[in-house]
């Protein structure tokens, strides 16, 4: 009895192991995420922020920010995490490389007072690199692109370390 009881354990034990590696990437494939946020004809912050699995940040501040230069701290516990999460939900590997006004197919419609937003993912299997100008309109990524910017934005405290007060 006691022999099936602990072969029943350990096959609950393995399968519960199999399920949980299949499925979207684990956070651990991710080694960090810097978002770039670039000037407007206002008052739009412009800096860099990369963070990593650790919770660390590096802030690049440019203008238009709280404070200018480099800065670097820690972010709440599970804020790398909860990053990842969004990339996943958010499907972020499918994103395009540009939505730019550059491009009409990517962006049909635009106007010029926006900043640019440029999202670094660092995976263990290379780099992604998505640019987008906030003043397109008409691409399918955009509303993906806004979610992600707003969910992430919460992650790395974005109100108390970036924005100046309004």
């Amino acid at each position: 009895m006691i022999r099936h009881s602990l072969s029943a354990l350990l096959l609950a034990a393995g399968l519960s192991a199999c399920a949980a590696t299949s499925g979207p990437a684990a956070p651990d494939t991710y080694r960090a995420i810097s978002i770039t946020e670039t000037p407007c004809f206002g008052f739009c912050p412009a800096y860099t922020i990369t963070v990593t699995p650790d919770d660390r940040y590096v802030l690049e501040a440019r203008s238009h920010t709280q404070t200018q230069g480099r800065t670097t701290g820690a972010l709440d516990t599970g804020s790398f995490a909860r990053m990842t999460a969004v990339l996943e939900r958010e499907d972020a590997a499918g994103l395009p490389v540009s939505v730019s006004r550059t491009d009409e197919d990517t962006c049909p419609l635009w106007h010029t007072d926006a900043p640019g937003y440029e999202l670094s993912i660092t995976r263990m299997d290379g780099r992604q690199d998505v640019s987008w100008y906030r003043g397109c309109s008409g691409h399918p990524a955009i509303d993906r692109l806004e979610r992600i910017s707003e969910a992430l934005r919460a992650q790395y405290d974005y109100d108390t370390l970036i924005a100046v007060e309004r």
